[in-house]
């Protein structure tokens, strides 16, 4: 076993992710502009092409 601390590989990605995004500022505000707006796209979509915002039709005229 070696006598010194090992660095974890996800540690070592946050500590660059964190000061990337320390650096620059209005990038973390772009990129989180695009994702809501790629979520709001999605979440459109799913409503226009699923059929789930229509009417549910009452299943039991048949009985």
């Amino acid at each position: 076993m070696s006598s010194g601390k090992a660095r974890h590989p996800l540690k070592e990605a946050d500590r660059r992710l964190r000061s990337l995004a320390d650096a620059r500022p209005g990038l973390v505000a772009a990129l989180a502009g695009v994702a809501a707006l790629g979520m709001g796209a999605l979440l459109v979509w799913f409503l226009v092409f699923s059929g789930l915002n229509e009417p549910v039709p009452f299943i039991y005229d048949g009985f």
